[in-house]
């Protein structure tokens, strides 16, 4: 039986890989052109700030609320699945910083350069929580595999 945390935490995944999937497509788009940029107008704080609350953020918030409920249950499963969710941000987020060279200064704007650095310190957070459930399971006993 899966728990709601592991599907929690699945979600988690999905997020952040929808996540960087959105950063990697909207940097290339940035950054095709070499120096000269898109050939059309585009507002890149917005869809900055549009990418990072659509599927950025909800991927921390549902990994703080696994987190949550360690505090009531050990959930081995749904820490692993926290540790791939760190590897996909830091990994793809250190994907997004090799493109910033190539983005036209125009383009610029507040965020572009710092978001993935912010990104990549959520990842080690989020790897953190993953690894102390882990740990935290197998210390006191792996009870995922019982029914509540």
């Amino acid at each position: 039986m899966v728990r709601l945390e592991t599907w929690i935490s699945l979600g988690s995944l999905g997020m952040a890989m929808m996540f960087i999937a959105l950063m990697i497509s909207f940097y290339l788009f940035l950054g095709t052109q070499g120096k000269k940029g898109p050939g059309i107008y585009v507002d890149p704080e917005g869809v900055l700030i549009q990418i990072i609350s659509i599927s950025g953020v909800p991927s921390l918030i549902l990994a703080g609320i696994i987190f949550g409920f360690q505090k009531t249950r050990e959930i081995i499963y749904a820490g692993i699945i926290l540790v791939a969710v760190a590897i996909v941000l830091v990994a793809g987020m250190s994907f997004v910083i090799t493109i910033i060279p190539n983005i036209n200064g125009d383009y610029k704007v507040a965020g572009i350069d710092s978001v993935p650095y912010v990104f990549i310190i959520s990842g080690i957070i989020v790897a953190c929580l993953g690894g102390y459930l882990i740990n935290k399971s197998k210390r006191y006993g792996r009870k995922d595999d019982e029914i509540h």
